[in-house]
This record gives structure tokens, sequence and C-alpha cells, in this order.
């Protein structure tokens, strides 16, 4: 073995490699939606990439039986420092969890020319958390890392038809766009953060981020339109009046009571973290989950049936358009 060696991550996946001529396109890639969406609005166009397919067949050869990709197993391998071979020599350590991987893309967004480049990587951002919010999944920037196992089958996401999609995507990025820049920041990180929510395994870490999602709701709702600060317990309820969506006390009391707990004691459902829980507590992660689901079109203005459906009902719901 050379005296000096070049070490660097292995994994036990094999990278996606796109076919020639599959990325030329400019715009903005990314991944990976379930679907093969398409819209056009205002001259910007969200697009599966050409191949979709090989792409989506790709992601369902990692998905487990759960409906998440989750990290590989990786280990630092030993490269022989010469260019022209770059020889694998040896790995160091035992396989670990990867702390970061990538998924392909699935999608590109272009852009029309009146929109100035450096804005366009911005309002990308937006459209494509709005696309995934939607298909419940969790979506980076093509050659960006994800941090955790990613959805990419749908858990908690209604029915909804393409043509919904165009018309709610459209709709949202009017709103967005009419915002101050610092309004437009905060619902795009609640959209992130809505959708890497359900990508932790622990009950009482995904509560934590559910909840942070909702408080991020009434922050935007507060700001953009001038919704009243009551006290932190009655925000879910005053949220759900604002915007005429239907509530039920018990399951709001036991919501707050969870977060409360978390926040100030570190108890999950009177235990410690990861030593257990209760089978009311993980039906609030998802209630709340639901609530957030239709928290997120309310604040962007579109108030259509599914929005006043009930968040605690385990009903099969469609996300209808205005």
């Amino acid at each position: 073995m050379p005296f000096v060696t070049i070490d660097q991550p292995i994994t036990d996946r094999a990278p996606y490699k796109p076919p020639p001529g599959a990325r030329e396109a400019p715009g903005e890639y990314f991944g990976f939606l379930p679907r093969p969406i398409r819209c056009k609005f205002h001259g910007i166009t969200l697009e599966p990439v050409p191949d979709y397919a090989s792409v989506k067949a790709w992601i369902a050869s990692y998905t487990d039986h759960k409906g998440f990709v989750p990290p590989p197993y990786e280990q630092i391998g030993s490269f022989d420092p010469d260019p022209t071979t770059m020889e694998l020599l040896g790995v160091k350590g035992a396989p670990s969890v990867a702390p970061l991987f990538k998924l392909p893309a699935s999608h590109l967004i272009t852009f029309p020319s009146g929109l100035a480049p450096e804005l366009h990587r911005t309002h990308a951002s937006f459209i494509m958390h709005l696309a995934a919010y939607l298909l419940d999944t969790w979506v980076q920037f093509e050659n960006w890392w994800f941090s955790a196992r990613v959805p990419v089958t749908r858990r908690e996401a209604p029915d909804v038809s393409d043509s919904t999609i165009q018309h709610f995507v459209a709709h949202s990025y009017d709103i967005w766009r009419s915002w101050l820049e610092q309004d437009q920041v905060r619902t795009t990180n609640l959209l992130f953060m809505h959708c890497r929510a359900s990508s932790y395994s622990w009950e009482f870490e995904q509560f934590t981020f559910e909840y942070l999602v909702t408080d991020a709701c009434w922050r935007s709702a507060a700001r953009t339109q001038q919704l009243s600060d009551p006290r932190h317990e009655e925000r879910i309820i005053k949220l759900c009046e604002f915007f005429g969506m239907p509530q039920e006390a018990d399951v709001i009391q036991e919501i707050v009571a969870l977060r409360n707990d978390l926040v100030h004691e570190a108890l999950w459902a009177g235990m410690q973290p990861t030593s257990g829980g209760t089978a009311a507590a993980f039906r609030r992660v998802y209630d709340l989950r639901r609530l957030n689901m239709r928290l997120i079109p309310a604040v962007l203005g579109y108030r259509n049936r599914y929005v006043q459906t009930p968040w605690w009902d385990l009903a099969p719901t469609s996300f209808d358009s205005l």
C-alpha cells in the first residue's frame, strides 16, 4: 500500500447515472416526486425529466417496506493517489449508516426570461416543496444532500388530480410572490420542514417538527393576514376559527399537553422519550400532520373543501380545486 492514500466514503448503493443528454436542458432539477406531474403557469414549466421512468425504477429498487428510501451504508475507502487508477486498496472500519446521501432528479423547473436568474433557485424552491407537500414526500435540488430516510409512497396525502395540482400551484405561487421576501422565505421553510417531518423515526421527534410547522403556519398567517396573537395554547383553536376549519377540543388539548410536556419537561406521553409512548400519543402525531396538511393551503389562500374536512378523521379525503 502506498505511503499516502486518499480516503473517501464508499457506499453499498450504485449511484444513478442519467442517459446522455437527459440533463442538458437549462433549469432547476430536483427530486424525487413519485408522480410525473406537469404544470405550466406564467411562463414557468414544471415537468418530469426525459428519463423519469428509469429514475422511478431506480428509486423503487431502494425503497423499503415502509415506503421510504433509507440512507445507504458506507465505509471509508483508501484509494491509491495515482489519478490514472484511483485503485481501492482497502476499507477502514465497519459499515455505518451514511449521514448524507443523494437521490436522482425526477423533475425540472424552467423560468421565463423576465425573471432574474438570481431568483430562479428561490422561486424553484417554493414551487418544488409545494409539489412535494401535495404528494407527501421530501425533495432536494439535484446533487443536494438528504440527511434522513425519504418518503416516496403516499402516506397522509389526499387524492389530487393533475388539473388540481396545476391550479393549486399556480394560485399559491401568485399569493407567495406578492408577499415580502421574509414572508416568502418563512413559507418556503415551513413547507420544507413539513415535507421532512415524516422522515424522523421516533414519534416524539416527528411530533416536535410537526408542531414547529403548526407554529410556522400561525406566524405566516399572523404576518400576511393579520391574525391576532393569542396565548400559545390557543393558537390551534384560533387558526381553525380564522380559516373556518373544524376542531375537536379534546384532541387539541391533548396535542398542546404533549407539546408542553415535551418542551418543558422532556417527557413524551409521561415517559422518557424513546422508552415508550401510548396509542393516543401516536395518533396525535398524525392528527397534527393532517392539521398541517390543511393549514398550508389555508395560509396560501386556497380554502377549498379539503381545508374544511375533519383533520382528526382517518377517512380518505380528496384535495379539490377552488
